[in-house]
């Protein structure tokens, strides 16, 4: 894949995709999976039987077609993510901008 073609050179692509559903259909991994795979982008995903997790960087084995699974995937996801940033602030106080590690 062309990633200057497709989506052109000042595109900042994402740190890290996280996908509540891996597939299209039965049959088709999402495009973002593939995507993904193929510029390197790290992936997070809520595999179940159905996927395949091998183009998924960290597969979380579980539920993903009930709107409860989901919601509860939502809140931990939110939830890691604001202890991570508030992490990230508390070592940047304690250590400073250049001599710490996140």
């Amino acid at each position: 894949m062309n990633s200057d073609v497709v989506f052109d050179t000042r595109i900042r692509f994402p740190d890290l995709i996280i996908l509540t559903n891996t597939m299209n259909s039965v049959f088709d991994q999402h495009r973002a999976v593939i995507d993904a795979s193929k510029m390197l982008i790290p992936t997070i995903g809520v595999v179940d039987t159905a996927c395949d997790p091998r183009l998924i960087t960290y597969p979380i084995p579980g539920n993903d077609d009930t709107p409860c699974a989901i919601e509860l995937y939502c809140k931990l996801f939110t939830t890691a993510i604001r202890l991570g940033k508030e992490k990230m602030k508390d070592d940047l106080k304690k250590y400073g901008s250049t001599n710490f590690e996140i």
